[in-house]
């Protein structure tokens, strides 16, 4: 029976009878043989031909056909080779398989394994290239595996820098707008300017979004827990929406019914599910109410079960809407986007971070009437944060120095907005375009500065190098900077690459100029 799948095979055996016997045995199956009398021989031979089969005597002149393994296989396209042995030593043909032998035959007195020999050959073929097709899968598969993620991390970067570059522009006109808001205008002049401020704050969060559902996505969505107060991002909360609640003339209220309560959570992820449950019952509420309610049980075990509930007058879902809700890209149907906009990814954004977070959140609502939301997670317990922890710079702050803040950013128009925020806010305030400027600033400077806003992505040295060089400046000057790290990024982690660099607090671009304020005042009182 013929071969088609190996063809050639190189001989290796000192006995020139017994090589003529098995060419022409393996004739009668098809096979060709080419036989040599040493291992030295094969080598050459094997430099000079391709060949689909080795069989190799292991007693040879020189050379034995176990160090003949030792040598052949340092290639890695030898072909598969069946060692020869007399005998019946298994101790041979197991030291034959362990240095890369395909397989071992016994040469018998009757010469019966010659009739054996093109059946082990078949198996040592196909096993061979079997492997070999294996291996080249794996490697295929390991390249396709490191293209995929370098197309994961070209992706991640994309997004951080969209991110930035987004959001930079959007901070210059969101503060401008807001600081427009407060000088003396017409009524024309003020509704366009409360316009302004309401549309750009639909693009922030639908930029928001989109960067959110594509790093979901891609899979580089994580969390990154750490401890923090409830209170802090209540009062957040509170001043981010206050202003338009205030405008569409709806009583807007905030109960915190947890007082105190430290958990360790992703701060940044559970207040964009806030942010996106609020901002969604006010949008779609024309007049009456929007509440939040915060409840928490006691520690049980370590955990604390917290439930958040968000409860507007609102137009309300039909019933046969609900279930789609949480989708991507859906609303309750086409004329509620052509009239409220929006992407119908917050309530998507919001239901896939609660569950990532082990939680959920289940609505409620009643067409014409309202609409309840409800987020429940459970979440470590975690120890009171101290006065000190919170913020370092307040136990060693001159209460009689100056209200002066350093604005330490490379953008020109957001240097500008930020300046014109802290001085409506009545703060004096210096500037520096670099971290090197900044640095000299503090050498100059007799006490520390009330705050330093300090952005974080800048050319030559960034925020996060500039602060650990005025943390080590201090150690030899009095009093203590508070610094607030500012980033166009708001991405998970931002905020505790922030406080590992030095810094005391972070905001993210664009400022809201009531959180700034909060944040600053908490310091001076």
């Amino acid at each position: 029976m013929p071969y088609s799948s190996f063809q050639k095979i190189l001989y290796v055996e000192d006995d020139a009878a017994l090589g003529r016997l098995l060419q022409k045995r393996m004739a009668r199956s098809g096979l060709d043989v080419d036989v040599v009398l040493t291992a030295e021989a094969a080598i050459e031979k094997l430099a000079a031909h391709a060949y689909d089969i080795l069989l190799v005597d292991h007693i040879l002149p020189g050379m034995s056909g176990l160090e003949f393994l030792d040598v052949a296989l340092r290639d890695e396209n030898t072909p598969p080779i069946i060692l020869l042995t007399a005998g019946g030593d298994e101790r041979v043909a197991i030291a034959a398989l362990e240095k890369g032998a395909a397989d071992y035959a016994v040469k018998d007195v009757n010469q019966a394994y010659i009739e054996l020999l093109p059946a082990i050959m078949q198996a040592a073929f196909t096993k061979s290239r079997l492997q070999r097709e294996n291996e080249q899968q794996h490697k295929e598969l390991m390249l396709a595996k490191e293209k995929a993620e370098a197309a994961n991390q070209a992706k991640s970067t994309f997004l951080t820098t969209m991110s930035h570059e987004m959001r930079t522009p959007l901070n210059v006109v969101i503060g401008l707008a807001h600081l427009l808001s407060k000088t003396p205008r017409s009524a024309k002049e003020t509704e366009m300017i409360r316009t302004l401020i309401t549309n750009a704050d639909l693009l922030l969060r639908l930029i928001n979004d989109l960067l959110d559902i594509s790093k979901i996505e891609a899979q580089q969505m994580h969390l990154e827990p750490a401890p923090f107060e409830l209170d802090d991002l209540i009062h957040d909360l509170h001043a981010m929406f206050r202003s338009q609640a205030e405008q569409k003339q709806l009583d807007f209220a905030i109960q915190n019914n947890t007082s105190d309560l430290v958990i360790s959570g992703d701060r940044m992820r559970i207040q964009q599910i806030l942010v996106n449950l609020i901002s969604n019952a006010i949008k779609f509420t024309p007049q009456g109410k929007v509440e939040a309610i915060i409840n928490a049980a006691p520690p049980a075990n370590g955990k604390v079960d917290l439930t958040i509930t968000v409860h507007d007058t609102g137009i309300g879902i039909p019933a046969d809407k609900r279930e789609d809700i949480f989708d991507k890209f859906t609303q309750a149907d086409e004329t509620i986007t052509r009239r409220y906009g929006g992407s119908g990814l917050g309530l998507a954004i919001a239901k896939l971070l609660a569950v990532k977070m082990g939680g959920d959140i289940v609505l409620q609502s009643v067409e014409g009437q309202g609409s309840t939301f409800t987020f429940n997670v459970s979440l470590p317990a975690a120890q009171q944060i101290t006065k000190a922890q919170k913020s370092p710079a307040i136990e060693s702050r001159d209460n009689n120095q100056s209200k002066t803040v350093l604005v330490v950013e490379d953008y020109a128009p957001n240097m500008m907005v930020a300046r014109l925020m802290l001085e409506d806010m009545g703060f004096e305030v210096k500037t520096a375009e670099n971290g090197r400027k900044a640095i000299e600033w503090v050498e100059e400077q007799n006490s520390a500065f009330t705050a330093i806003l300090m952005d974080v992505q800048m050319e030559g040295m960034d925020g996060y190098e500039t602060t650990r060089k005025i943390r080590e400046l201090e150690k030899q000057k009095p009093g203590r900077n508070f610094i607030i790290g500012v980033t166009a990024h708001a991405l998970a982690g931002d905020r505790d690459r922030c406080l590992s660099a030095g810094m005391d607090e972070y905001i993210s671009k664009p400022i809201h100029p009531d959180i700034l304020s909060q944040k600053l005042f908490k310091l001076t009182g």
